[in-house]
């Protein structure tokens, strides 16, 4: 069954000065006297909504009257309603399959589509059959599930934003998830020019919590400048430390770096 989902734009009136400030005052030419120079700005926020009902079928003849969107408590106004059908078949086969990189981010950004990166943290997964071993299963399934439209793409901390390729081959995907083993703990053997680097650090594992956080912030970024609708970052790991009894100081400032760059993202 295919999902669909409503986005609203909700205009927030936003009145960025209220002050009158005397060096940008209008002169009046008739009376003489300066009038106050106000200035507001409006502010369309867009918010992703799914509506289903009955047997868990999607409504799909709702109004913008239909909906009440608050900020902080207080009602704004619901501008537009836009239907958007998810998960439809594409007129034509070869429509699904990504060319290059330019076309997959392309077909990212269009509002029909999903959009999902799976990131391995594969720094704070130990390797582990017990633990590694689910979680192919877990990501296989999500996999299988997925829409013939859905767009992915998979990164590890250290995959740079040039190289991260969305797909919409199961194959592919799958292929990449059965490779994956957890290094937590882990030093050699070196993968890159950067983890040599890691290596002068007295405290490894906390520069490669940094690292993670802030590869996560960065794809987060990415995609947030993708398209305004929803995107997903399916983040496995057994969680970055945050070190906050750490002598060389605590990260979380990088915790709320991720999770800001996220919000600002929309994803």
């Amino acid at each position: 069954m295919s999902r669909r989902s409503f986005s609203c734009l909700a205009a927030l009136l936003a009145l960025t000065a209220l002050l009158v400030a005397p060096a940008l005052a209008r002169q009046d030419p008739a009376s003489g006297q300066q009038q106050p120079t106000f200035r507001a700005g409006v502010k369309l926020v867009r918010v992703d909504v799914s509506v289903t009902g009955k047997n868990d079928e999607p409504v799909v003849d709702l109004q913008a009257s239909d909906f009440e969107v608050e900020e902080d408590g207080t009602r704004q106004r619901v501008d537009t309603l836009q239907f958007v059908r998810l998960g439809s078949e594409p007129a034509r086969e070869e429509s699904l399959q990504i060319r290059s990189v330019y076309h997959g981010e392309a077909e990212a950004a269009r509002d029909d589509v999903r959009t999902y990166v799976i990131f391995l943290d594969d720094y704070h997964v130990a390797k582990v059959p017990a633990i590694v071993m689910p979680l192919r299963y877990a990501l296989s399934t999500f996999v299988d599930r997925l829409e013939p439209t859905d767009l992915v793409a998979i990164v590890d901390p250290l995959t740079p934003l040039s190289a991260m390729r969305f797909t919409r081959s199961k194959a592919e995907l799958k292929e990449i998830i059965n490779q994956f083993r957890g290094r937590m703990g882990e030093v050699f053997p070196v993968r890159s020019v950067v983890e040599e680097a890691q290596l002068q650090s007295r405290n490894i594992a906390r520069v490669r919590a940094q690292v993670t956080l802030t590869a996560l912030a960065a794809v987060a970024s990415r995609l947030g400048g993708l398209k305004e609708g929803r995107k997903t970052i399916v983040f496995v790991s057994q969680g970055p430390s945050t070190f906050m009894m750490s002598p060389d100081g605590d990260i979380e400032e990088d915790l709320k770096t991720a999770i800001d760059a996220a919000n600002r993202g929309n994803v």
